[in-house]
């Protein structure tokens, strides 16, 4: 819905932006690669590989929406997690915060649950992978093993 707001004589217009809170995970396997997927064509940024996480739900802590998005998406139970890092990152139809955790600990063999894409990927090969611009800081930092 856009708003009318008025400074002095001239009239400008604010349209409201969809706003969207993505908790993911950083998860490192014992060869030190880090797991991606690829978001379904049908998707917002479809095509586009990411970290997996997804939405805060209301109620929801950010610990809580790792477990719980990591569980759902990929088969992982979260035994321990840090939080790395937030960033803000103002799309054309949406601002979205992407909480990143690193994932300290988990068990489960990872599947690709919603039948997804996924990978393990050395961090300097993460520029070879097409991220979401709101990954692309993530990106630099994980190649220069900022983490």
């Amino acid at each position: 819905m856009d708003k009318l707001i008025k400074h002095k004589t001239e009239i400008s217009v604010v349209t409201e932006q969809k706003s969207l809170h993505v908790v993911a995970g950083i998860i490192f396997n014992e060869h030190q690669k880090i797991l991606i997927s690829r978001r379904p064509l049908n998707k917002t940024l479809g095509g586009y590989w990411e970290f997996p996480g997804g939405k805060l739900e209301l109620g929801e802590s950010a610990y809580q929406t790792l477990q719980r998005e990591l569980f759902e998406e990929i088969n992982l139970n979260v035994m321990k997690a840090k939080a790395w890092k937030k960033i803000n990152y103002v799309y054309p139809d949406m601002a979205v915060t992407l909480d990143l955790w690193k994932v300290e600990s988990f068990n489960g063999d990872v599947k690709a649950m919603e039948g997804q894409d996924i990978a393990w990927v050395s961090a300097h090969s993460l520029e070879q992978y097409l991220f979401a611009p709101a990954n692309q800081e993530v990106i630099k930092e994980l190649m220069h093993g900022c983490i």
